[in-house]
């Protein structure tokens, strides 16, 4: 009977910690970026366009969002959009945040 239950709670453990690993998104996330990203995501065009820096809000939020693989998995934020934040963001701007922000990115150089 002890065997069982140790089973049993193995098996619950392993269930928990794989979904961490295999984590998705958070609205929380997706409101954090919409917030703190606001300038960069914004549907209008922008004169000059706006890129946010390392280390900034934005970042910070962008950087929260699991990871698939070694890349931020950004569609999840994207999948998440109700339709009043497609209308008020660009969905391609978002997609292109972690090309700025992920930690790993590699940095622009200047020519």
């Amino acid at each position: 009977m002890l065997h069982k239950k140790v089973a049993v709670l193995l098996l619950v453990f392993a269930i928990i910690r794989s979904h961490q690993v295999i984590g998705t998104c958070t609205i929380e996330q997706k409101d954090a970026i919409l917030q703190h990203c606001e300038n960069f995501i914004k549907r209008e065009q922008q004169t000059p366009k706006p890129i946010p820096i390392q280390g900034q809000p934005c970042c910070n939020a962008v950087n929260k969002v699991p990871r698939k693989g070694k890349d931020i998995d950004i569609q999840c934020i994207v999948d998440k959009l109700t339709p009043t934040d497609k209308e008020k963001n660009d969905a391609a701007k978002i997609l292109n945040l972690p090309n700025h922000c992920q930690e790993d990115a590699p940095l622009l150089q200047a020519r």
